[in-house]
C-alpha cells in the first residue's frame, strides 16, 4: 500500500486537533466531552466527525445528527445540527457554532437554517450519511425509527337510495 505524505500529514493535523479539545477549555470542551464522535472522512485541510449520541430519525427516510468540522491550520470548529433527507439527497443545516481552540470559546452562532443541498455532490457529507446508515445497522436497538402514521381513515361513501319503480 503505498501512503501519500499529504494524506498522512493531514491526518496527523487532524489527530493533533482533535485532541487540542480535551486540554481543558470552557464550552467546546465541555461538548466535545459529552459527545460520542466519530470521525466519518477528511479532505484537504478539514475532518468531518459526527456524534453519534445525536442521531435521530425523523422517519425511515430522514435523520438529524450533530456534524462537527474541524480546520486544524485555521483553529477552528464548526458545530452543526444538520437534518439530512434521504428521498431528495438533500442536507439542510439547522444551526451552527464556531469555536476557536485556542481559547475554546464559544465565537459565532447562527440559528438560521441553510437552505437545502445536494449532498451527493459533496462527499465527505455524502460519507456522513453512509456512516450514520451504517452505524443504524450495527446498532438497531440505538437508533429509534418512528412508525410510520397510520393509513388515512376511508372516505365515506354515500348509501344507494332505491329508485321508484
Amino acid at each position: 500500500m503505498k501512503f501519500n505524505k499529504k494524506r498522512m500529514l493531514s491526518i496527523a493535523l487532524l489527530a493533533s486537533a482533535l485532541s487540542l479539545p480535551l486540554l481543558g477549555g470552557t464550552n467546546y470542551q465541555a461538548e466535545a466531552a459529552a459527545s460520542n464522535r466519530q470521525f466519518v472522512d477528511a479532505t484537504k485541510n478539514m475532518g468531518y466527525y459526527i456524534d453519534t449520541s445525536t442521531i435521530e430519525f425523523d422517519s425511515y427516510c430522514s435523520f438529524n445528527v450533530q456534524v462537527e468540522i474541524i480546520r486544524p491550520s485555521d483553529k477552528f470548529a464548526f458545530v452543526y445540527d444538520a437534518h439530512f433527507n434521504m428521498e431528495e439527497h438533500s442536507y439542510t443545516y439547522l444551526n451552527a457554532k464556531v469555536y476557536r481552540y485556542e481559547g475554546r470559546e464559544l465565537v459565532s452562532e447562527n440559528y438560521n437554517p441553510t437552505i437545502a443541498q445536494d449532498y451527493l455532490r459533496v462527499p465527505p457529507v455524502h460519507e456522513i450519511v453512509k456512516f450514520v446508515l451504517d452505524w443504524q445497522r450495527k446498532h438497531p436497538l440505538d437508533i429509534i425509527i418512528p412508525d410510520p402514521p397510520p393509513p388515512p381513515p376511508p372516505e365515506p361513501v354515500a348509501e344507494a337510495v332505491p329508485l321508484p319503480l
